[in-house]
């Protein structure tokens, strides 16, 4: 998950903790009136890198616990052996043919949530294992069709990094492409035409480090990545069911499931109040971070048709949707009052998306370097992500969570991810060394588990 000086990052919230806001916020239908904090100031170069050390040292162990992955539903060597993942009724007898994740069927187990149903019709549909493209490492069963191969990770103007669509998301025509194995083009300079199962209308995705990256963009900011959507809604949508963050298909082996859980939750009260986290894949469910869209993206402007501002030059306004997002003199509601106000689930839960509207709307993060894949600490220390990736990256991702149906999902891959980097003695004993220690500390507590038992 991606989380920035408290409120910089596509997956990140208000920049208030939980015990904040719950101390700070009513579950009333009203907002309460704060000193508005500037997101500008927060992604300033020069500006304070405390709250982004905490954010940052969250994540990081997100990272661990989250990337070391197994297949889907693999539990031989976890505590868990008994989940289950329940299939629906029509789809069984397909799935049952799928040799490539490890799903126990319970024919008791009738309900089925949109996300576990979505990931079996796409284990029955998948060809795994049939790629050849030299990858070292090899991408997980369910985004093998969109990981790239070498040529498209050495392209030169975008190089060693290159965005594809999500193969669980359905089809997401960008730049006039469905194709799960073409790159979405980034740092361009006039938006791309985009469409997705929920939302019509285009995009600009920036980021920073490429050899075709615009200056401008990131001149005087931290940030290392900034994408801007705006489109209409191809029907009415709850505020409340509509999230963003990561999902993952596997969690580790390297770490005990209680530390996994003590990172969850020590990530989650550095974001909003209601985050979402889900450390386990059993039962259907996605592991990953999740936090509702409008409690943290960085702008949302909701104009009429043909009023709607440039892309780029964006400024928050949500007053169409909510006389509660217009402050007493009747202006919109700074960023930071609209996050708070959008994470309380009572004022969320009384907004209605409507379709009638277009909406615009930026993320942007500055702790994890894209063009490096490493999880920038400060300005000097910085840890690489690839090392416990296991194939599969971080994202960019929003989706209705009532039908499981996405706005956009996004996978950022990065060449180490898939090809190992020429051994250095710098690289490499870093590399070792962690995993190693990993490893050991996770051999030494269950020896201590058994001997006590």
């Amino acid at each position: 998950s991606c989380a920035l000086n408290n409120r910089d990052a596509f997956g990140s919230s208000s920049g208030t903790s939980r015990g904040q806001s719950a101390g700070r916020i009513s579950n009333s239908a009203s907002p309460t009136r704060l000193t508005c904090q500037s997101d500008q100031r927060a992604d300033s170069v020069g500006s304070s890198d405390t709250c982004a050390l905490c954010c940052a040292g969250c994540c990081l162990l997100l990272c661990i616990s989250l990337h070391a992955g197994r297949c889907l539903a693999t539990h031989r060597n976890m505590e868990h052996e008994d989940a289950v993942v329940s299939i629906d009724p029509d789809i069984t007898d397909v799935v049952k043919g799928t040799d490539q994740l490890d799903v126990k069927l319970d024919s008791n187990v009738r309900y089925l949530t949109p996300q576990a149903a979505a990931l079996a019709r796409m284990a029955a549909e998948a060809t795994c294992g049939n790629r050849n493209e030299g990858w070292d490492i090899r991408p997980h069963p369910m985004l093998e069709a969109a990981a790239p191969n070498l040529e498209q990770f050495e392209q030169p103007s975008t190089a060693p990094v290159a965005i594809m669509r999500n193969p669980i998301a359905g089809r997401q025509v960008i730049g006039g492409s469905s194709d799960l194995a073409s790159p979405v083009p980034i740092n361009t300079e006039v938006s791309v035409p985009f469409e997705s199962a929920l939302m019509t209308g285009h995009l600009k995705l920036h980021i920073r480090g490429l050899k075709s990256t615009d200056p401008s963009v990131f001149l005087g900011k931290k940030r290392f990545l900034h994408i801007a959507i705006q489109g209409r809604f191809k029907r009415d949508l709850k505020a409340s069911d509509i999230w963003g963050g990561h999902e993952w298909f596997a969690i580790t082996n390297l770490l005990p499931m209680s530390f996994v859980n003590i990172a969850y939750t020590a990530a989650a009260k550095m974001f909003s109040s209601t985050t979402r986290v889900c450390p386990s894949t059993a039962n259907g469910q996605i592991a990953g971070f999740l936090n509702p869209m409008l409690a943290s993206c960085q702008i949302c402007n909701v104009s009429r048709p043909g009023q709607e501002p440039d892309i780029w030059e964006a400024q928050e306004d949500m007053r169409l949707l909510s006389q509660q997002l217009a402050d007493k003199d009747g202006n919109p509601l700074c960023p930071d009052k609209r996050r708070r106000w959008f994470d309380v689930p009572v004022n969320a839960d009384s907004v209605i998306l409507s379709k009638e509207y277009v909406y615009t709307l930026h993320s942007w993060q500055h702790w994890c370097n894209i063009a490096t894949y490493r999880l920038q600490l400060n300005s000097v220390l910085s840890f690489d992500l690839c090392q416990f990736s296991e194939g599969q990256p971080l994202q960019i991702m929003a989706k209705d969570q009532a039908s499981g149906e996405y706005i956009i999902n996004l996978l950022l891959w990065h060449k180490n991810l898939l090809y190992k980097e020429k051994p250095s003695s710098h690289s490499s004993s870093d590399t070792f060394s962690v995993r190693d220690r990993l490893k050991a500390m996770k051999d030494s507590w269950q020896g201590i588990i058994t001997r006590h038992k």
